[in-house]
């Protein structure tokens, strides 16, 4: 609990003070900030992803389905918060930069587009078989799920 004498110290006036574009602005840079951290830790943990998966269902090892178990997690955390911030990002382009939008929004508009169509719905959907699938579908499904979790995060940042 912050103490109430700290609050009556802290002096917010200088926000009233900024325009609603410089504001969206910061909010903009604020969201993008945090996107960039997940989308990274998704790029980055999808080959630990696969090689775990594929560790787990060849050895059968406690261990490596411990790690699996915990970076598909990890993953899936990173996967929802990256989700949560991207979407309004591709609003946030044409509400903050409405000259560049104009300009540029079909040239930029059309890779997104192909980004959520191809690479988001596939790491989404073979994601959900990560997390709930290990006792319901065929080891070889698995692992391919593992492959094709990795293969959307891969092509969102390409496309991206």
């Amino acid at each position: 609990m912050v103490p109430a004498t700290l609050l009556s110290t802290v002096d917010l006036g200088w926000m009233a003070l900024l325009s609603p574009e410089i504001a969206s602005r910061m909010q903009f840079g604020w969201t993008i900030s945090v996107h960039i951290i997940f989308a990274s830790l998704s790029i980055g943990l999808a080959p630990f992803i696969i090689y775990f998966t594929w560790k787990d269902v060849r050895t059968n090892e406690q261990r490596y389905a411990r790690l699996r178990s915990f970076w598909v997690k990890v993953f899936a955390v990173g996967f929802v918060m990256g989700t949560v911030t991207g979407i309004p990002m591709s609003f946030q382009f044409g509400t903050n930069f409405p000259q560049f939008a104009t300009i540029a929004g079909e040239l930029i508009g059309g890779p997104l587009a192909f980004e959520a169509k191809m690479a988001f719905f596939l790491e989404a959907v073979f994601l959900g078989v990560l997390l709930y699938g290990r006792e319901r579908v065929a080891d070889r499904t698995y692992v391919l799920s593992s492959v094709l979790v990795g293969v959307g995060a891969w092509l969102s940042g390409f496309w991206i």
